[in-house]
């Protein structure tokens, strides 16, 4: 994946591949932004987010495009993946158009909005409870309906 910058349009350009990650590219904008050459511009991105709630457990990271900077992608006609939550500061679209093409571009997104760091393995006491709840419902399920 190659992430350049176009500081003259305010263009992050992705120019290759078929799905990002939100951090992907707000790391680079830093790499990018911290350059000795590139200073002298805006700063594209900024990141907040993973505030502890407590109990492990924090919000998602939101990167926000600022300053006018928007996504381009490369030409062609295909479908293109960004996960991670990304907004503009101003309430503007996060992307450009191509300069051919048509680009769909899908924004995955957490349903959940926090993070809960070692947590994903269910344990087998939650495994068992699930199993027996789908049989329970799977028996009502099946059984014949009489209808009087």
């Amino acid at each position: 994946m190659v992430i350049e910058f176009d500081p003259i349009n305010r263009y992050i350009k992705i120019t290759s591949g078929t799905s990002i990650s939100a951090l992907e590219i707000y790391n680079a904008a830093m790499d990018w932004c911290d350059e000795q050459p590139t200073i002298v511009h805006s700063v594209p991105m900024g990141a907040v987010g993973k505030a502890p709630l407590g109990g492990g457990v924090y919000t998602d990271s939101i990167f926000i495009l600022q300053d006018g900077w928007k996504i381009k992608l490369y030409n062609g006609t295909y479908q293109f993946v960004i996960f991670g939550t990304v907004i503009t500061g101003d309430e503007t679209p996060r992307t450009v158009p191509p300069d051919s093409g048509n680009v769909e571009v899908i924004f995955q997104v957490s349903s959940q909005g926090i993070i809960i760091p070692g947590v994903g393995e269910w344990t087998q006491t939650e495994k068992d409870a699930i199993i027996s709840d789908v049989a329970l419902i799977k028996s009502k399920v099946t059984k014949p309906m009489i209808i009087p």
